[in-house]
Formats: C-alpha cells, structure tokens, sequence
C-alpha cells in the first residue's frame, strides 16, 4: 500500500532544516493514513514520506523506499529530517539517510 508521499514543485528542490526526533514509526492499514509516527509524548504526527516510498502489513508494519530498500519497522525510533507543512511533516532524511525530493530521472 502508498505511503502518503509528496513531490515538490521541482527537481532538486532542497530539504528544509527541520527535525522530528525520537519518533517511533507506527501504523494501522485501516487506518487515515496508514502510516504515521508518534512522538515520546504521545503526539501522533502525519508524515508525506519521499516519493514513491510504501508500507506493507505482513504481518507488521514495514516502510520502503520506491526501490524496495527496507527503510524502517513499525515500532522502530526515528530521527526525521525536513520540513512542516500545513498539515503533515515532509520527510527527507530518515535514519540518516537522505532521500532527493522528486527522485532524479
């Protein structure tokens, strides 16, 4: 299943400075949306995962990028880099990792 994901208007368009630490991935496949994480005080946050990323339920939660990389597990901590949107967190770099915002062609 689609994690919610997002572009931004344009090719090499740079991650915002922004930081969402010590969040533990969670999600419900009935859920809207399915995938989210939780901060340690128990906020719930929506996330626009970078394009083309996508979660599974079999049996657990487990989130990939568009290449089939396993990025984490549901229950895993994170440390989210990028930028607050109106109404979800745009991540970017996850776990150290930094994902290029649309992926380059």
């Amino acid at each position: 299943m689609p994690a919610p994901t997002a572009a931004y208007p344009s090719p090499g368009e740079a991650c915002a400075e922004g930081l969402l630490p010590n969040v533990r991935l969670d999600g419900d496949p009935n859920g809207s949306p399915a995938v989210w994480v939780t901060s340690p005080d128990g906020d719930r946050h929506t996330v626009l995962w970078p394009f083309g990323f996508y979660a599974t339920f079999d049996p657990g939660l487990a989130l990939f990028a568009g290449d089939g990389t396993l990025v984490a597990r549901g229950g895993d901590v994170l440390d989210l880099g990028g930028g607050a949107g109106a109404n979800a967190f745009y991540a970017c770099v996850i776990k150290g990792v930094y994902y290029v915002w649309p992926p380059a062609s």
